[in-house]
C-alpha cells in the first residue's frame, strides 16, 4: 500500500473474521447520524460480538481519530488525490489481507463505492456477503432525489438490507418484495452519565452560559433537512411568553451562515448561543432541558435516543421513525411537521409543570433501556451476519416476514 493510505489494525483483530463497515462520514467538522451509528456499532461488536469490526472510510481524519482512539481497525483513504477512483483501486486485495467475510455498507457514497468495488473486483469483493444500512433518504432538491435513486439501485446488488424504522421498512419492502429486508431500530448506551460539579462549571464557563435560565437546545448538522431554521421561529416565539430561556444551536454545516442571519431577523441574538460540532456531544445533554428535533426527514435519530438515554424529554416533529420512540405525554411530544408554534408550546407546556416534566424524564429514560439499546442491536445485527453465512438456523428475531422489531 502506498503512504496515502492510512491503515491501522490493533493486535486483537489479526486472526478474527472481519466485518468491514463501509462508510463516508461527513466532511470535516461534522459528525452525522450514520457516523455515530457505525462508531457505536463498532465499539459494541468490538465488545461483544465474534466478528471484528473494520473501518473503511475516505474522508474526515477527525472520524479516523476517534476509531483509533477507540482501537478500532480502519482503513483511511481521505489523503489519496482523487478520492473514490484512488480508494477503489487501493482496496482491490484487502478482503483476503485482513480475513473479510462480510461487507456491512452504510448509505448513499458508501454504497455507490462498495458496489463498484464489487463490480471491478467480481472474483473477491463480489463473492462476500454484502449487507446494506438504510439510514433514511433525504429528497428535498432534484439533487437528493438523483441520489436516492441511484441509492434504490445499489440495493440490489444486497444480500440483506436493514433498516432503522418500520416506515423506511415498508418502503424497501414494497420495492423489493423477494430480498432480505429487516428493520432494526438504532441503539445507544443506556447508562446515565455522571459528571463533576467541576466539569459542569468549565462547560459553563467556555460557552458563557448564565446559571439562571432553562436551556433548550437541537444538537446535529446544520443541513437544510434538519430545519433548525424551525427550531429558530419556535424560540422566537416562546421568547414572547417567557424569559427565562436561552437556546443552543450544537454542530455545524452549509447552513450556519443563514441561521446566524435568522438569528439576526428574529432579533433573539441575546437568547442563542452555536456551540460549533461538540465531539463529546453528551456533556451538553447533562447542560440541557429539552432537546428539540423540528427536522422534516428523519430515520430513528440517534441524538433523540442518546438524549432521552440521559433523562432529557425530546420535543420533535412528527416524521420518519420518531413515533416508534414519542409517544406524546407519555415520555415526550410530538409536534406537527413544520409546526413551530406547536414545538414552542410543549416546550412552554414542559416548563411550566415539574411533575409533568419529572415523569416524562423517567419515562424518556425507561423507554430507551427497555427498546432501543446498543446490545440489542449488535446482537441483531450479528445474527443477520450469520444467516448471510449460512450459520445456523433462522431465529425468533428474523422471522418469516423478515422484520426484527
Amino acid at each position: 500500500m502506498k503512504r496515502e493510505i492510512d491503515i491501522y489494525v490493533p493486535k486483537h483483530c489479526k486472526g478474527k473474521e472481519v466485518v468491514l463497515h463501509i462508510l463516508e462520514p461527513e466532511p470535516e467538522g461534522e459528525l452525522g447520524g450514520a457516523d455515530t451509528h457505525v462508531y457505536q456499532l463498532c465499539i459494541a461488536q468490538k465488545k461483544y460480538s465474534h466478528y471484528i469490526p473494520m473501518v473503511l472510510i475516505n474522508q474526515n481524519e477527525r472520524y479516523a481519530k476517534m476509531l483509533r482512539q477507540a482501537e478500532i481497525a480502519y482503513i483511511n483513504g481521505t489523503q489519496l488525490k482523487h478520492k473514490k477512483i484512488d480508494l477503489i483501486s487501493y482496496v482491490k486485495d484487502i478482503t483476503s489481507q485482513y480475513n473479510i467475510v462480510c461487507i456491512h455498507s452504510h448509505q448513499y457514497d458508501a454504497n455507490y463505492i462498495t458496489c463498484a468495488l464489487r463490480i471491478c473486483y467480481p472474483a473477491t469483493w463480489g463473492k462476500i456477503p454484502l449487507i446494506m444500512t438504510c439510514h433514511g433518504w433525504v429528497e428535498k432538491t432534484w439533487k437528493n432525489k438523483l441520489k436516492t435513486a441511484l441509492d434504490f439501485q445499489c440495493y440490489k446488488m444486497a444480500n440483506y438490507l436493514i433498516t432503522v424504522s418500520t416506515k423506511d421498512y415498508k418502503r424497501l419492502r414494497e420495492r423489493y418484495p423477494n430480498k432480505n429486508v429487516t428493520c432494526i431500530h438504532n441503539g445507544v448506551e443506556c447508562g446515565e452519565l455522571h459528571i463533576s460539579q467541576k466539569e459542569l462549571e468549565l462547560l459553563y464557563e467556555k460557552y458563557l452560559l448564565p446559571k439562571d435560565k432553562k436551556i433548550i437546545a437541537y444538537v446535529g448538522r446544520l443541513a437544510v433537512e434538519k430545519r433548525v431554521d424551525l427550531f429558530l421561529e419556535a424560540a422566537a416565539d416562546l421568547l414572547t411568553r417567557r424569559n427565562d430561556v436561552l437556546f443552543l444551536v450544537v454542530g455545524s454545516g452549509s447552513e450556519k451562515e443563514n441561521l446566524m442571519k435568522q438569528v439576526n431577523r428574529l432579533n433573539i441574538n441575546s437568547n442563542v448561543i452555536f456551540t460549533g460540532f461538540i465531539e463529546d456531544i453528551k456533556l451538553i445533554y447533562q447542560l440541557m432541558d429539552i432537546l428539540v428535533l423540528s427536522s422534516d426527514t428523519e430515520g430513528t435519530p440517534r441524538v433523540v435516543l442518546e438524549a432521552m438515554a440521559q433523562k432529557k424529554i425530546v420535543v420533535a416533529t412528527d416524521v420518519g421513525g420518531l413515533f416508534e420512540i414519542i409517544d406524546s405525554d407519555t415520555n415526550g411530544y410530538l409536534a406537527p411537521k413544520g409546526d413551530y408554534k406547536k414545538i414552542s408550546y410543549y416546550v412552554n407546556k414542559l416548563l411550566d409543570d415539574d411533575v409533568l416534566k419529572k415523569r416524562l424524564e423517567t419515562n424518556a429514560q425507561n423507554t430507551i433501556k427497555e427498546n432501543f439499546s446498543i446490545n440489542s442491536m449488535q446482537s441483531k445485527i450479528q445474527e443477520v451476519y450469520d444467516f448471510c453465512l449460512k450459520r445456523g438456523k433462522r431465529n425468533d428475531l428474523l422471522r418469516e416476514n423478515n422484520t426484527i422489531m
